[in-house]
């Protein structure tokens, strides 16, 4: 979710959802706890401990911020100084700067409702009712009708149920962006600092010098691709794990982390990346999720 198109004055907000085939099937039930969760936020109202864990993440993204292409770095600066003072052009829509929880509740209150909705659904599956319009480009169809009074009826009134709640307190924000010192010279290429049980190569990063890291570990086996069902069990196994690391995939994202579980001819590569300070509390969860993968059924379905 997060601001989309605008001008000085009018914004769109988006709230972008990826749907499995059974999600497709059932829009407006998805769409109902959209407002079910809308909802929600209003009645806790606007909780300072968010914004201060999105104020901190989005200070750190731009004090670390890779550079960007030139010609829409200098497109996104002018344009930001036809809307902010000449001093701001730089951050203005880059950071969270004051706490107005008023200005909040209203947001909740006059814009996000069903009269200002619009739902774009893109699938396959919609293209048999979609035959008044085609592009002239691709030859896409597409169609576009009213919402019934009933689906505005059973939004407009939603209620949260009692599975949705308001995120906890995001244990992966840094606590320190401090560097690590760089040994003088620096290595040229990664060392070997533990050779007991299992071989640990590490470089340090002497050219960027951001409080970022990036660990990979490789578990070899030579059972994951031992035969054709072997492999596949393998992969299936991989996404499970994915799967069952989306309940922590939030709050990674949002604290700058990300990372991958795949299965690969060896076994299987493990790669976890970002913010250095929280990386490990991320790998501890991911290890767990790997160490004591849990299958049942419901879980497998969509993994499969």
């Amino acid at each position: 979710a997060a601001p989309g198109a605008s001008s000085l004055s009018w914004f769109v907000f988006e709230v972008a959802i990826d749907l499995t085939v059974e999600g497709m099937q059932n829009v407006d039930e998805v769409i109902q706890i959209v407002f079910e969760y809308i909802e929600l936020i209003r009645q806790v109202g606007p909780q300072q401990h968010l914004w201060d864990e999105v104020s901190s993440i989005h200070e750190v993204a731009f004090r670390y911020e890779e550079p960007s292409d030139p010609c829409n770095h200098a497109k996104r600066i002018s344009s930001n100084m036809l809307i902010y003072p000449a001093e701001h052009a730089l951050a203005a829509d880059r950071l969270c700067w004051d706490f107005h929880p008023h200005l909040i509740t209203e947001v909740l209150k006059e814009s996000l409702n069903v009269e200002s909705l619009i739902v774009v659904a893109n699938a396959p599956e919609f293209k048999d009712e979609c035959t008044d319009q085609l592009s002239p480009w691709y030859s896409t169809k597409s169609c576009s009708k009213p919402f019934t009074e009933e689906q505005k009826r059973r939004w407009s009134q939603a209620q949260p149920r009692p599975e949705i709640a308001v995120p906890a307190k995001n244990p992966f924000i840094p606590k320190s962006l401090a560097l690590k010192p760089v040994p003088a010279p620096p290595p040229e290429y990664p060392e070997l600092i533990k050779c007991k049980d299992i071989p640990l190569y590490y470089k340090p990063d002497s050219e960027h010098h951001k409080p970022k890291a990036v660990a990979m570990w490789a578990l070899d086996t030579g059972a994951a691709y031992s035969t054709p069902q072997q492999r596949i069990l393998a992969r299936l196994l991989a996404l499970v794990i994915i799967e069952r690391l989306s309940a922590i995939a939030y709050h990674a994202e949002m604290a700058e982390l990300s990372y991958e579980f795949g299965a690969v001819p060896e076994g299987f590569t493990i790669w976890i990346g970002g913010l250095n300070d929280q990386l490990p509390a991320l790998a501890k969860e991911v290890y767990r999720a790997a160490r004591q993968p849990k299958v049942e059924p419901e879980l497998f379905a969509r993994a499969k």
